[in-house]
């Protein structure tokens, strides 16, 4: 992103990146709503920001019941509740900063963006690293949200999430798996063809030498 700042000269060249921008701010600003309305419950379940839950905010919801609830069926050791703290913490620092840029950025002309994206050194590079934060909080939040299940998980069921970790592991590095067999069976081949050019040429060599000596 700061490369297509800083190289940008006119105001047409900063109109895909504004564009990019407010598109992760807004996609960052959904994802967090929904996780507000689904564990808070404030909105009914026809309500318009109830429409198109996405599976990581059905998550969340998840969470926020084993987390809450002192009866529930999982147990909660020490490490997932420093999961879901984090989680919540970078949730909600993700919210802040997104309400910020929002407000600041979003509903401005392309003019008033150009010029509250300069820094006090007159260039972009904080901006670059500033504007990313939302999605940033957001990817922390999810990891630290995957943390926190992923351990609930382990104390019901050890030996389940460890086998379907490694399936799921194995189909994500499937295709690497496979080149790798692919590459491993083709240099084999080549190195015995190899081996057998040399052995057949020794094998001739020698025949030959016996055959001149008598």
């Amino acid at each position: 992103m700061y490369g297509e700042l800083s190289v940008a000269d006119v105001a047409e060249e900063f109109a895909p990146v504004r564009t990019r921008l407010q598109q992760e701010w807004i996609f960052d600003a959904g994802f967090v709503s929904q996780f507000i309305v689904i564990c808070l419950g404030r909105f009914p379940s026809d309500s318009l920001f109830d429409r198109d839950v996405k599976l990581v905010a059905l998550s969340s919801a998840n969470a926020a019941v084993f987390a809450v609830s002192p009866d529930s069926v999982f147990k909660i050791n020490s490490h997932a509740y420093t999961a879901i703290a984090t989680s919540s913490a970078a949730c909600g620092l993700g919210i802040a900063c997104d309400v910020w840029f929002l407000l600041r950025y979003n509903w401005v002309d392309l003019d008033t963006f150009i010029y509250r994206s300069r820094d006090v050194y007159d260039s972009y590079a904080f901006f670059s690293i500033s504007s990313r934060m939302p999605t940033l909080c957001m990817l922390l939040s999810a990891i630290s949200l995957m943390a926190f299940l992923g351990l609930v998980a382990y104390d019901a069921w050890p030996r389940g999430v460890l086998v379907i970790g490694l399936l799921a592991l194995l189909l994500m590095l499937l295709q690497f798996i496979v080149y790798g067999m692919h590459r491993f069976s083709a240099s084999a081949l080549t190195t015995g063809r190899h081996l057998m050019g040399k052995v057949g040429q020794s094998f001739w060599s020698s025949t030959n030498g016996h055959r001149g000596q008598v």
